[in-house]
């Protein structure tokens, strides 16, 4: 991948366990975006890429194409690495559905066991909870959480703060008070 140059550096971490540091623009400056224009051939798009004329995050809106994005930016990779990224398959994923929302500068897509936990009993409504993963024994052991929380009468939510976290934060109580 390509990004603007500067003093910075940051580490991408690769399929192999190893790094590669990438020139970024230092903390608190705009990325360059000087540039107007996209090579329209894929293959030109990629050397740009290569050569760090043409930032990846940028791919979605110049190509206006999420699915062609998603695939130069996989071939960049692998040209840049010099890595086998066949089992990371480009076909069968609406790249516009994530686009903006959950995964920037994607390059395919993984298929992941989705198990089911339940009945979850929150707020007196009975709820199933699907889990994508593959660590061992979560989904059996959430299963187990939700099986005592429906034995114990259910669980009470209530919203202290609305806004953005980084990871998941849970308050418990002991008791809820309803008024």
């Amino acid at each position: 991948m390509s990004f603007p140059t500067k003093n910075a550096f940051f580490p991408l971490f690769l399929l192999d366990c190893k790094f590669l540091l990438f020139d970024t623009a230092a903390a608190g400056e705009k990325p360059n975006n000087s540039i107007s224009t996209i090579p329209v051939e894929d293959e030109e798009i990629i050397g740009s890429m290569v050569m760090g004329t043409t930032p990846s995050y940028s791919l979605e809106s110049k190509l206006g194409d999420c699915k062609r994005a998603a695939g130069v930016r996989h071939k960049a990779l692998k040209r840049i690495t010099s890595k086998n990224l066949n089992d990371i398959p480009i076909d069968g994923f609406d790249y516009a559905s994530i686009l903006s929302q959950c995964c920037e500068m994607p390059v395919g897509f993984v298929a992941l066991p989705v198990g089911i936990t339940g009945s979850l009993v929150l707020d007196g409504r009975t709820y199933y909870v699907t889990m994508a993963t593959t660590e061992g024994c979560l989904v059996a052991s959430t299963n187990k959480g939700c099986k005592a929380i429906g034995e114990s009468g259910g669980a009470q939510s209530v919203v202290l703060r609305d806004r953005m976290m980084k990871a998941p934060t849970v308050r418990f109580m002991l008791r809820v008070q309803g008024h």
